[in-house]
Formats: structure tokens, sequence, C-alpha cells
């Protein structure tokens, strides 16, 4: 947002040094996902699986099915080594 956005009332040094300073972010990208990221991730994704298969609620299903829906394409992501900047809830772009 920053970087694309349009400074109101006009651009100033401040907004200038926002700028440069988000650009810079972008271009770094996103820090890697560590080993133990990715076993914590893996977990998560395995435990919820569980608790939809076999849950102990009629709502736990629908709970853990939506925490899943996030988790997943992070794990997938991070599997294929993908950026996950590029990920977001509607899908994997």
């Amino acid at each position: 947002m920053i970087l694309e956005g349009i400074e109101l009332p006009e651009p100033s040094d401040v907004s200038q040094s926002l700028k440069r300073l988000a650009a810079s972010v972008i271009e770094a990208g996103p820090p890697k996902l560590s080993a133990e990221d990715v076993r914590k991730l893996r977990y998560q994704v395995t435990s919820l699986t569980d608790d939809v298969r076999q849950p102990r609620s009629k709502d736990e299903p629908f709970a853990s099915g939506a925490e899943l829906y996030e988790k997943i394409p992070f794990s997938v992501a991070s599997k294929a080594g993908m950026n996950n900047w590029l990920i977001g809830f509607k899908g994997l772009f």
C-alpha cells in the first residue's frame, strides 16, 4: 500500500522516504521459514486434519476447517519453496 499509494495532499520528504523503505522491504522479500517453523506448521496441519476426521463436537470440523484453509497454502508453499508473500486466503498466486 505504501509503495503504490498516492501521497495526499502532495509528496513530501517523509512520504518519499517511506516509499523507499517499502521498496527495499519488498525487494528483500519475506524471510524463509526455518526448519522449526516448517515442522510446527506440519504438526498443526496434521492435528487440525485429525480434528476434522474425528470431531469432538459438531462445531469442531468447521473451526478446524477454517484454520486449515489458512495453514494449508503456507504448508504447500513452504514445501515448494515459494515466496510466502504470494499466498493469500483466496489461493496461491
